[in-house]
């Protein structure tokens, strides 16, 4: 290979296009989305890699909401007990997994066996409910919103909770990057909020340790998507260190 030219001019709409329906424009994308995941699939000019990614779907949730119980670890529970993590995989096309907290399928969580170990939540309908009415149930509809790619997503969500909790959910889609600017500036002052879950991805620049640095963006004291108080646990500095 003589040389590798980035080219840096291109929306991604543009280069997938190149990419799949002409030789020599462009010949690798990276980052594509799970929606045109299938066109680049069906493609005569392109072939479809895939890598598990160091990066998560969450939902960061205000925990201080008024008329509803999301203070209340019971409602958090019912409402991660009511999603059925599976119908989202297959929303998705098969391009994800469920995971256990924040922590992705990398070569360190494998090595320590953490997948083993830790469980996704189970769907269980039934326990949600009852959680949820323990709780105290809700006053009013419940604001959920999401980046625009993960709109499809959303509603799912939204229609599992009504289902499964009798919970009306009202969906905002935060279109453009302006938009989702915005609502992560908000967030990340703590400003008040005009939702009481924020379905976002959120990544890791880290090789070695993404399971800390992933959950401190939720729950840490300096995490940019905490929406609750900081976790004790997770702030306490260990004690000890052990030699393998």
């Amino acid at each position: 290979m003589a040389e590798v030219e980035f080219r840096n001019d291109l929306d991604r709409d543009r280069a997938l296009d190149l990419v799949c329906d002409t030789v020599g424009e462009v010949d690798v994308v990276s980052e594509v989305p799970h929606a045109p995941a299938e066109r680049v699939r069906r493609s005569r000019h392109a072939r479809l890699v895939t890598v598990d990614a160091v990066r998560a779907l969450a939902g960061a949730i205000d925990r201080g909401a008024q008329g509803l119980p999301l203070n209340d670890v019971r409602a958090r529970r019912a409402l991660n007990l009511a999603v059925d993590r599976d119908a989202l995989v297959d929303l998705l096309g098969g391009h994800a997994r469920p995971l256990s907290g924040l922590t992705p399928p990398t070569l360190l969580t494998v090595l320590h066996r953490a997948p083993g170990r830790l469980r996704p939540y189970p769907h269980d309908p039934a326990e949600a409910a009852r959680l949820w009415q323990a709780a105290g149930g809700a006053d009013r509809p419940l604001r959920l919103t999401a980046l625009a790619a993960w709109e499809a997503v959303a509603h799912t969500v939204a229609a599992q909770w009504h289902t499964a909790l009798g919970l009306a959910v009202e969906v905002t889609v935060l279109r453009g990057a302006e938009a989702e600017r915005e609502a992560r500036r908000r967030q990340a002052v703590k400003e008040p909020r005009d939702w009481d879950v924020l379905l976002l991805e959120q990544g890791s620049q880290s090789v070695d340790v993404p399971p800390l640095e992933l959950h401190r963006a939720f729950v840490g004291r300096s995490g940019e998507f905490r929406a609750g108080p900081v976790d004790p646990v997770f702030e306490r500095p260990p004690t000890a260190w052990r030699r393998r």
